[in-house]
């Protein structure tokens, strides 16, 4: 099994576990906020997963909120977020539709 098939693997498998929630990043959209919404309180540093786990960036959480129409493009970016903890993933798709795993 080659590292990009286990890293698939490993994506098909989270995507099972989603629940969709209402909010669409592409229509007034608050990250923090949403958050809230989703019962997650997350830690003060924030991991990107920009492309099926192989290229993840750490960011402080207050900067991607803040900059967050900077970090997702429409269109092009489906991008997960995600604490140390390791409770919880959000995931924002390139159409802007957010769901997250617990």
């Amino acid at each position: 099994m080659t590292a990009s098939s286990t890293a698939g693997a490993f994506e098909r498998d989270l995507a099972s576990r989603q629940t969709y929630h209402q909010a669409n990043a592409e229509q007034d959209f608050a990250l923090l906020p949403t958050f809230t919404a989703l019962g997650i309180a997350p830690l003060p540093e924030l991991f990107v997963n920009w492309a099926r786990f192989e290229e993840v960036d750490a960011f402080q959480t207050a900067d991607v909120a803040r900059y967050f129409d900077d970090l997702w493009y429409p269109v092009a970016d489906d991008i997960d977020l995600f604490d140390a903890s390791l409770s919880w993933l959000v995931s924002i798709r390139h159409d802007g539709v957010v769901s997250v795993i617990r």
